[in-house]
């Protein structure tokens, strides 16, 4: 089954009856209810919602993620459910107990598969992808030549050469908050599935700031992000680099993790496809094995 988002963009009061979601408007007091079962995600944008400690134990029970958003649509915060898996004590000892020969290997796994979508986003719109080919042929365990980063140079440029003065930041211009608002979706769907899988979010493979909470996340979420870039070029054409994060946008990108998401033999949703990914990684770290696959578009 394939779990709701649910973003919280107004003044909302939020409480819970009959494992049910309510959602009651500070304005007019019309209310909403959603059974939690069905839901994956709750996403928080608006400074100005009420909830209660009874909902998030609710909400944490049910495996629901938590996302706190600031003005920019980053997360800075998360909850995700300490009771995810049976097995969360031995999954975090084998995950912080692999060796770096693993670690590489598993990093230039992802960094193949993010370049390898890209070249499709790429493809998709009609661009020239074989400079991205080429990154994939020349990536060595660990990604040492940075071949990741000299792929998002020429990506970025190609792709969005139809917005003058643009470049990727999260504090960027325009369209960078739609970008930012999908990654947002899909890493907190990244760190759900972990936590699901029994992993440990705030240790990573590569990425290892000391300020990044879900640095595990975001190793993960690389190959998926691809799925965001496409929606928004889309949103860009058609509205302009300008175009406002109102609530049709919202749900469109947040549509994202229904969309199709294709393996080798088997087509899925980006979420489903996200929780197989998050439990082949728990699978490596077990066996010390690199046995990892991401979908493409």
């Amino acid at each position: 089954m394939i779990k709701r988002t649910i973003y919280i963009t107004n003044p909302f009061n939020l409480t819970t009856r009959n494992k049910q979601l309510v959602v009651r408007g500070k304005d007019n007091n019309s209310e909403t209810t959603i059974p939690i079962e069905d839901i994956g995600i709750v996403l928080i944008e608006s400074r100005e919602v009420n909830l209660n400690s009874h909902l998030l134990s609710e909400l944490a029970t049910a495996n629901v993620a938590v996302c706190v958003c600031d003005e920019t649509h980053h997360p800075i915060g998360l909850q995700l459910p300490l009771n995810g898996h049976n097995l969360h004590g031995e999954r975090f000892r084998m995950q912080l107990s692999a060796g770096e020969t693993l670690r590489k290997q598993l990093w230039s796994t992802i960094v193949k598969a993010k370049i390898r979508n890209q070249g499709q986003v790429l493809d998709y719109y009609g661009f020239e992808s074989t400079a991205l080919k080429e990154r994939i042929r020349q990536l060595r365990s660990g990604d040492p030549g940075n071949e990741e980063g000299q792929a998002a140079r020429y990506y970025w440029q190609t792709l969005m050469a139809e917005v003058p003065g643009f470049y990727r930041d999260r504090n960027g211009p325009p369209p960078n908050g739609l970008f930012n608002f999908g990654y947002t979706i899909i890493r907190t769907a990244v760190a759900r599935s972990l936590v699901g899988s029994g992993l440990l979010p705030v240790a990573g493979i590569h990425h290892h700031n000391r300020y990044n909470a879900y640095p595990l996340a975001d190793d993960l979420m690389e190959p998926f992000r691809p799925w965001v870039d496409r929606a928004v070029v889309a949103i860009v054409r058609q509205s302009g680099p300008d175009a406002p994060l109102d609530k049709d946008v919202k749900t469109s990108l947040a549509s994202i993790l229904t969309q199709d998401a294709a393996f080798e033999k088997s087509t899925s949703p980006l979420l489903i496809a996200i929780q197989q990914s998050a439990a082949q990684l728990a699978r490596c770290f077990e066996t010390g094995k690199v046995e990892l696959s991401f979908p493409s578009l």
